[in-house]
């Protein structure tokens, strides 16, 4: 199989998780959609190391994140996705609202906790594993993922605390 029609078959298999991944990080379909291509742009750059990698998915979504927080260091300025959340409408299952919940306490977080989170407990990856997708120490995992739970739990009390209210 040549290198395009490799790069297409992956692009096949695993342009959807891609794409779940970046919307979990930019909580914006558009802008999600956008950190896709890109990713798949480099990818396709750097293919001949991406396709002879051990886990070529592996690869394509450290350079998602990666590419993910470039973005947010040269923006400088935190989108607000809480903003962008309909309001709730009566009869929703407690499903949609949980999920909407999660989604409004994530975009709390900085990119680069919001990024551990992903990895550490969406993607179940280890410390080790989530610092080498990151590029940094397992000590910054370590104490990025502790800042995010704690601002994570602070947020969910005072919502909780404000729906009884």
């Amino acid at each position: 199989m040549d290198a395009e029609a490799g790069f297409v078959a992956f692009v096949q298999r695993h342009a959807r998780t891609l794409h779940r991944t970046a919307f979990l990080l930019t909580g914006d379909v558009g802008h999600a959609e956008d950190l896709t291509q890109n990713t798949l742009v480099r990818a396709f750059a750097a293919w001949g190391r991406v396709s002879t990698a051990e886990h070529p998915l592996a690869y394509s979504q450290r350079i998602l994140y990666r590419t993910f927080l470039r973005e947010q260091r040269r923006r400088r300025v935190r989108e607000v996705f809480g903003a962008s959340h309909e309001p709730s409408i009566p009869g929703e299952t407690a499903f949609v609202d949980d999920r909407d919940m999660v989604d409004r306490l994530l975009s709390t977080l900085p990119p680069r906790q919001r990024a551990v989170l992903l990895l550490r407990f969406l993607e179940d990856r280890s410390v080790e594993e989530a610092a080498q997708v990151l590029g940094c120490s397992a000590g910054s995992v370590k104490s990025q993922t502790s800042r995010a739970l704690a601002t994570l739990r602070e947020h969910a009390t005072n919502e909780s605390g404000a729906d009884r209210g």
